[in-house]
């Protein structure tokens, strides 16, 4: 199999030109053919008319009066004077004739012929008919053969019955060896010259397809350039013809994502280096004061339940963790059933709602009893609790959280909403990277590491919906989340 686009765009032109030569030079040969053949057949056709002309035949008086015999040996006169005509005694590529009666006893034949008998050709009286035939001295001919009423001095055509007893076939053959050497010379002349023309197509479609590839390895020149380390070079080129200028601009696009890519991972390395590097240090520091001398036994267990607590943080960050990167990797199959969602909403309410009421904050399930999803339970829990712990966790001192939920053509859109968002709006595109948040947030004593919000964006995603986030006067922090099918909402809501 041809891999080399060089390589095919040249075969393709060739073999396109081989055909195309081809088929012209077939062309021009059955043309040539055909007019010289032509020519030919109405030289022998004048021949033949005009060698008929003088033909008469003399006819007994007893055979054309009532009742008379027909004499077989009735005599054919020939008017012109063979002599006159050289093309029938030349000794170098003669012409040929011979006459026969209708029994097909000849009746007269060129000197050209001596004693031997040209091939008889018959047909409708009137019509000449051509064939190509072996001449006496073996060299291919061409003749045409003519079967006609000879003239004579008693009109036969008035007597249609007996008029057919005196036809005769007249058969001239010429020597068709020029003609034949001439069509081999044109076949020869067609074929050379078809060939010199591939040859000279090959060089100008090498020099063409050379040319024209130019670009593509000035591409290719251009992207070697690209280091796997450094993704931020782009392909700069001067102009490019039309059919390249969307590689370019795609290769542009990809480097683009691709950095983007490269960048979010090392900052991921980077930030989960970061995150479980506090919860290690406070895990050692607790153990190396608990080590440093002796305590009492409650002392210990104060800082078995610090470390206890520290590696319980650790264990949700790597859970959450191992959830990304199994959704991400599409290796989680979703088990759909029928979810109540202010059922779910109330439920998991429960665990936050001591937290709430320590900071004095309100919360609002606006979500009708009737309202149900068709979706996989143990994630849509994953995600309404990570909404609902970053809501509590972000509201404002008396703040207020609310959750409400409406339809739309084909799906619902669940919102959280929560006071006392500090975020601004040029932040808001950040809150689904994972590890971020704020700075205002990192200025505090907050033991989270920025993964929950990724996580439901991720699982929204696999579940077929969406998340996306609003702020809204300022300091109302929106999470909408959306999700399709299946969707039911009661008549009476």
């Amino acid at each position: 199999m041809i891999r080399s686009l060089r390589s095919r765009l040249l075969l393709g032109m060739i073999a396109g030109m081989t055909v195309l030569l081809v088929l012209f030079s077939l062309i021009i040969y059955f043309v040539i053919r055909d007019a010289l053949e032509e020519q030919f057949n109405q030289s022998l056709a004048t021949s033949v008319r005009l060698l008929a002309s003088g033909v008469e035949l003399e006819i007994p008086e007893s055979d054309t009066e009532p009742g008379g015999q027909q004499d077989e040996n009735n005599e054919v006169d020939i008017e012109f004077d063979v002599q006159m005509m050289p093309e029938f005694q030349r000794e170098k590529h003669p012409s040929y004739f011979q006459i026969w009666r209708q029994d097909g006893t000849a009746v007269a034949r060129s000197p050209s012929l001596g004693q031997s008998d040209l091939s008889r050709i018959e047909g409708i009286p009137g019509q000449p008919v051509f064939q190509s035939v072996p001449l006496p001295n073996d060299r291919p001919g061409r003749a045409v053969g003519l079967t006609f009423i000879p003239r004579s001095e008693e009109n036969l055509e008035k007597t249609p019955s007996s008029a057919s007893e005196y036809m005769l076939t007249l058969v001239v053959a010429r020597d068709a060896t020029e003609m034949q050497s001439d069509l081999r010379f044109l076949r020869w002349l067609l074929i050379i010259a078809s060939v010199g023309i591939i040859g000279l197509s090959c060089l100008v479609s090498a020099i063409i397809v050379g040319r024209g590839l130019l670009p593509l390895n000035s591409l290719s020149a251009a992207i070697s350039t690209i280091h796997e380390d450094d993704l931020s070079g782009r392909i700069a080129m001067g102009k490019l013809p039309t059919e390249i200028m969307p590689i370019q601009e795609r290769l542009n696009d990809l480097l683009t994502r691709l950095e983007a890519s490269f960048n979010r991972e090392r900052r991921f390395t980077a930030d989960v280096a970061h995150e479980l590097r506090t919860p290690l240090a406070g895990l050692r520091t607790t153990l190396e004061v608990a080590l440093s001398r002796e305590r009492e036994p409650q002392q210990y267990r104060t800082s078995l339940a610090d470390c206890l607590g520290i590696s319980k943080t650790m264990e949700a960050t790597v859970a959450n963790l191992l959830a990304l990167a199994r959704i991400e990797a599409q290796q989680v199959t979703f088990q759909k059933e029928t979810i109540e969602v202010s059922q779910l909403v109330n439920s998991l309410w429960n665990s936050y709602s001591y937290r709430a009421k320590k900071r004095n904050v309100s919360f609002e399930n606006q979500i009708s009893d009737e309202v149900t999803c068709v979706s996989d339970s143990e994630f849509l829990t994953l995600v309404f609790a990570n909404l609902l712990d970053n809501a509590v966790e972000y509201v404002n001192e008396n703040g207020r959280i609310w959750i409400t939920a409406k339809p739309t053509d084909d799906s619902i859109e669940i919102i959280f909403a929560n006071t006392g968002c500090q975020l601004r709006q040029e932040e808001v595109s950040r809150v689904f990277d994972r590890f971020w948040r704020s700075d205002a947030v990192r200025t505090k004593n907050d033991s989270r590491c920025g993964i929950g919000l990724a996580l439901v964006q991720r699982i929204a995603q696999a579940l077929g919906g969406e998340a996306r986030v609003e702020i809204v006067d300022e300091n109302i922090f929106t999470i909408r989340l959306r999700l399709p099918g299946g969707l039911l909402i009661s008549p009476e809501n």
